[in-house]
């Protein structure tokens, strides 16, 4: 059952995740929140004690968004290559039908400069989901639907995928009208042995 105070925690970490995206974790003040959320400053110090602890609520906020989305794009039963094509599908959703993610997303990566709890969160997640990538790059080497990679160690594989994802989207949050983000992610699953080069328009 819902309490007040846990409907005051979700309006507070909408409007963080919405001003996250317009101004960065640099540009984030506690008060912006709390006038966006349409609650005073002593609410949110009450739901979070710290702004390091809003963000790390924050980021978890974010991640379960994306866990909604993940079962519709990515069969956990399906070929190594099918999760791959998942994971490019959810990350193309995303910046069509909820761009603020990728924006909250570029915030959170330029944080771990400046903020020590930014730098954990991040580091724990890329952790995560190294090792959830470097399994089904490993997976598709045995099944055959993965095609050769530039390396062997599925660690540096996935962690290369990972760069390609991610330095695309913030090629993309610098320019959404001009960068063709579905072709350039097509590129990534041509890297990967899962569908011809595309032709990219430049």
């Amino acid at each position: 059952m819902s309490t007040k105070r846990d409907e005051q925690r979700d309006r507070l970490l909408r409007a963080a995740y919405e001003l996250i995206a317009e101004v960065g974790i640099s540009g984030l003040r506690t008060r912006d929140i709390a006038d966006k959320a349409g609650v005073n400053i002593a609410t949110l110090h009450y739901c979070f004690a710290t702004k390091d602890a809003l963000l790390t609520e924050l980021y978890s906020y974010i991640i379960a968004m994306v866990k909604e989305e993940r079962a519709r794009y990515i069969n956990d039963h399906g070929t190594a290559a099918d999760k791959l094509r998942g994971h490019s599908e959810l990350r193309l959703h995303f910046l069509r039908d909820k761009p603020a993610s990728a924006r909250a997303w570029r915030a959170f990566s330029e944080g771990v400069w400046t903020n020590g709890a930014v730098r954990e969160i991040m580091r724990r997640h890329f952790a995560e989901v190294r090792v959830k990538l470097r399994d089904i790059i490993a997976e598709g080497r045995r099944d055959g639907t993965i095609g050769p990679l530039p390396t062997d160690d599925d660690d540096l594989a996935a962690s290369m995928l990972m760069s390609l994802y991610d330095g695309l989207i913030f090629q993309w949050v610098a320019d959404p009208e001009g960068f063709p983000i579905e072709q350039y992610t097509s590129g990534v699953l041509a890297w990967l042995g899962l569908q011809p080069v595309p032709e990219v328009a430049v």
